[in-house]
């Protein structure tokens, strides 16, 4: 896995009941900066999405936001991907970049939302327990403001 995170901002995120409890920022690429106010929209929206619609079940991650984010095994910059340790002792951490997301929040958080999913159902990649947790988000209206 290949990231690149340089010029990193640390925001700690100390709400009571907030499972996105890390953001860290990078914007050091070509493309516009994405303020903090807009980072941590996206902590937010995973808090927002895990009490809305996962019934409180997502543990707690880290969300890394960066300009470009490249995993060794994929050629292209990736939209976002998540990765779990083993036995849970940490966190998860959502890696989201902003390249290949268009620096755009809708896209992600639209990302975030897929990104929550592998979450929900660490090691199933995009198989169907993946899938059903994804229709069972748009069934419930997740993603009404985004598609």
């Amino acid at each position: 896995m290949k990231l690149k995170l340089t010029a990193v901002a640390l925001l700690l995120l100390g709400a009571a009941g907030c499972r996105a409890q890390t953001v860290t920022l990078t914007n050091d690429g070509p493309g516009p900066r994405i303020s903090r106010d807009n980072a941590i929209a996206i902590a937010q929206q995973y808090n927002d999405l895990n009490e809305q619609y996962m019934l409180g079940q997502l543990p707690e991650v880290v969300i890394v936001i960066a300009d470009h984010v490249a995993v060794s095994s994929v050629p292209d910059d990736v939209m976002g991907f998540t990765v779990c340790p083993r036995g849970n002792k940490k966190p998860c951490t959502i890696y989201l970049g902003l390249d290949a997301n268009g620096y755009g929040m809708r896209s992600l958080k639209f990302t975030l939302e897929h990104e929550a999913c592998h979450v929900k159902t660490y090691g199933h990649g995009h198989d169907e327990v993946w899938q059903h947790c994804m229709f069972d988000l748009a069934s419930k209206g997740a993603f009404h403001d985004l598609w």
